[in-house]
């Protein structure tokens, strides 16, 4: 009997223990890109937020660590940007990872403003100027595209990321910056920076109404996917992107042309035709 107890106590205990061990499994949240500042990070980790089950926040130095521990792992959700897909893609670096239509928990958009210091007298119709972009943007091409087409002289300087683009403009280093309208927006709020053109198609300074441009419309097109055959797992990602609470708040970001449900092929189709198009028209 007192062998029959000590069994019975040591299941007990293995039981306990695995149960301990799934109620301490975490879901991993990523951002699948670099740099890992700014707001693609800010996006991601706000996201993390939303989860009402522990996670742990992973942050990989560059594109080959992050694709290989998420060959590694599992129960693992991570947000893309186009901008960073299509800079790798160019490159030759693989950033992009295979997922299906049920993988898929989120597409959102994200605008540019292109914004100076209040009181700027720069005319960059007839001056030269310059702007700072986020090294992940084809800034180059941009410019090429404005110069080109319009006749002017915008002298492309391209930074790591939109925080250096504000510090960039406040210190007068360069005259203009493209910045994401996340970043943007709150530096208006404050006083700090003038936009007075924006890449929004639906806004009164929309900058395809006074220039030229293949692209006038350009934006950060983000996708968020999960890796996890675990249906509680994928049933709280599910629940926190479709929140009413999350949803609101990448409204008041700025984000756009958010879908969260009945989401499918096209949605690929449309993130690999957008990256496809700017390796075509501005990292040719």
């Amino acid at each position: 009997m007192k062998f029959k107890s000590m069994l019975v106590t040591a299941f007990a205990l293995l039981v306990g223990a695995i149960s301990t061990a799934s109620a301490d499994e975490k879901i991993k949240v990523m951002y699948l890109g670099v740099p890992q500042v700014g707001p693609s990070v800010v996006h991601a980790q706000n996201f993390a937020k939303q989860l009402k089950t522990p996670y742990t926040f992973i942050s990989q130095k560059d594109c080959a660590a992050s694709m290989d521990y998420l060959k590694a792992n599992t129960d693992v959700v991570y947000l893309l940007a186009s901008t960073n897909a299509m800079t790798q893609k160019k490159h030759g670096v693989d950033c992009t990872p295979k997922f299906e239509p049920t993988d898929l928990v989120y597409v959102a958009d994200n605008y540019f403003h292109l914004c100076r210091k209040p009181g700027s007298k720069k005319d960059i119709m007839r001056e030269r100027f310059t702007i700072a972009g986020a090294s992940v943007l084809p800034l180059m091409g941009i410019a090429n595209d404005y110069n080109i087409q319009n006749g002017m002289s915008m002298i492309a300087v391209p930074v790591q990321s939109s925080d250096q683009v504000i510090t960039s403009i406040l210190n007068e280093d360069v005259d203009y910056g493209m910045i994401i309208t996340t970043a943007a927006d709150p530096q208006v709020a404050a006083g700090k920076l003038e936009c007075p053109y924006t890449t929004n198609p639906k806004a009164e300074n929309y900058v395809g109404k006074k220039f030229r441009l293949a692209m006038p419309d350009y934006k950060i097109r983000w996708l968020m996917a999960i890796k996890s055959s675990d249906p509680a797992v994928r049933s709280e990602i599910t629940r926190a992107a479709q929140s009413k609470d999350y949803t609101d708040s990448l409204t008041k970001l700025g984000y756009i042309n958010i879908r969260n449900t009945n989401l499918d092929q096209s949605d690929i189709d449309r993130w690999n035709t957008w990256i496809d198009d700017n390796l075509k028209t501005y990292l040719k």
